[in-house]
């Protein structure tokens, strides 16, 4: 029988270089589960394996879209279970690593497009209608309630708050069938998996850390990125007019969830308000730093918090993002039975337990999931309460990566300074926040091959 493994996780845990020690061991090749990570424009905020793994181990679904590009879920699938046949058919143990547990769903279940070859011709223009509804709407509930008046079907929670790739995605179905829509699709999607199921074992560990812990390696993590030129990889996307300010309005396309972008956006346009210029903060750090000198300087208070606060920002966002990934995983529903593993142990002892059980027989495997101290792994970590916490960023103790980091910044700033002005306003607008922006349906129609009367009729309902 035919084997693969999955190791998935919460971000910041070390999944990458666990998957690439135990594709060592197997001599095998890892498959990445991972929304941002197959998009070719993005590489530290992706945080994709180092060159060091890549060139020496075979990865797959890496660099494969412009951040233009649409992300659809059921052609990934479709296409990574083809990758992992392939990795089969050379007798090998393909290695699914990543933590995005909706797409490990769809690869396991077989899931593929609820869609007919003429829907989806008919999906694109739905597409496009639903993208300017929402421009239009500008507001999550608003478009949200417009989905319920479609389809009085659609359960209360079928969109989580400010998802709006999901909202999107909801949209476009009960746009192109209305009534009952909901209920319809999700009985294509479930008659559909059987037919594309993989015939195979696998072998699934989840890996977490106890919340403090991974707090502080996420902290160090942002750190990391930051330095590693985070800004810049920014800054350079503004400038080549990869992230306009219309696609911050929409919020609607997946990469923008890559870590950090936004929030080193929302760092620029804070500094902006302050200060967009570099002289003046060195001004303001030798004023600061004089020894004639005892008083802060107000300016470079002022830049220091601003910093402050878009680490913490970062690290919040990061920790918030490793929640969710816990608690999507802790239903068994959901996650097809994973082996709960506390990476709170040495990795080579983690490396060496996942390559011990995948050898095994499937059988035995399966006993594990039932196992005391497996289950007690999930439980550990679903009812152990945090313990106080305080953050500790090493480079606000650092002043001469600090006076190097914000002089980039404001160099970042300078360079892109009337793009930051004009996305500022939606950087900071919450999804109840009604817009004072007002669109005819004539004015977004214009250069677009959309259907003016259509659009019209589901803006006025």
């Amino acid at each position: 029988m035919k084997k693969a493994i999955i190791i998935a996780g919460q971000t910041g845990v070390g999944k990458t270089k666990i998957a690439y020690n135990l594709a060592n061991k197997l001599n095998t090749e890892i498959v990445c589960i991972d929304t941002i990570q197959l998009y070719k424009d993005l590489k530290i905020s992706a945080n994709k394996p180092s060159i060091f793994y890549t060139k020496n181990i075979k990865y797959h679904n890496l660099d494969i879209l412009n951040l233009e590009e649409e992300l659809n879920g059921s052609l990934f699938a479709n296409k990574t279970r083809e990758i992992i046949k392939d990795i089969w058919s050379r007798d090998k143990i393909p290695i699914l690593e990543g933590g995005c547990g909706f797409y490990l769903k769809m690869i396991l279940s077989g899931g593929s497009s609820k869609f007919s070859p003429e829907e989806e011709k008919k999906h694109t223009q739905f597409s496009l209608i639903a993208k300017e509804i929402i421009k239009y709407d500008n507001n999550f509930d608003r478009t949200l309630q417009r989905i319920y008046k479609l389809d009085k079907s659609t359960p209360e929670n079928c969109v989580n708050q400010n998802d709006t790739y999901r909202l999107e995605k909801r949209l476009i179905d009960a746009l192109m069938f209305g009534e009952g829509s909901y209920d319809m699709l999700r009985l294509r999607e479930s008659e559909s998996r059987g037919k594309n199921k993989l015939d195979g074992d696998f072998y699934n560990f989840f890996l977490f850390s106890e919340r403090n812990i991974l707090r502080k390696k996420l902290e160090v993590r942002c750190e990391k990125m930051i330095q590693d030129g985070l800004l810049k990889e920014v800054s350079d996307l503004l400038q080549n007019k990869k992230i306009t300010p219309d696609m911050i309005r929409n919020k609607s396309l997946i990469f923008l969830n890559a870590y950090g972008i936004l929030e080193t956006l929302r760092y620029f346009t804070n500094i902006l308000k302050v200060s967009h210029n570099k002289n003046d903060y060195l001004r303001a750090y030798e004023d600061k730093h004089s020894k004639k000198d005892k008083n802060k300087n107000k300016l470079h208070r002022d830049i220091e918090k601003i910093f402050y606060n878009y680490l913490n920002e970062f690290s919040i966002s990061n920790r918030q993002y490793a929640k969710r990934q816990a608690t999507w995983f802790k239903s068994n529903t959901n996650s097809c039975d994973f082996l709960w593993m506390d990476i709170g142990i040495p990795e080579e002892k983690i490396v060496d337990d996942i390559y011990r059980i995948s050898i095994s027989s499937y059988e035995d495997y399966k006993n594990l999931l039932t196992q005391e101290d497996y289950l007690q792994n999930k439980n550990n970590y679903l009812y152990t309460k945090t313990k106080e916490y305080t953050s500790t960023f090493e480079m606000m103790k650092n002043r001469q990566v600090m006076k190097r980091i914000l002089e980039k910044s404001f160099e970042h700033v300078e360079e892109n300074k009337e793009t930051l002005i004009e996305m500022e306003k939606f950087l900071n607008m919450k999804g109840n926040e009604e817009s004072e922006i007002s669109y005819k349906a004539e004015n977004l129609c214009k250069g677009k091959e959309l259907d003016v009367d259509l659009l019209k009729k589901f803006l006025n309902m």
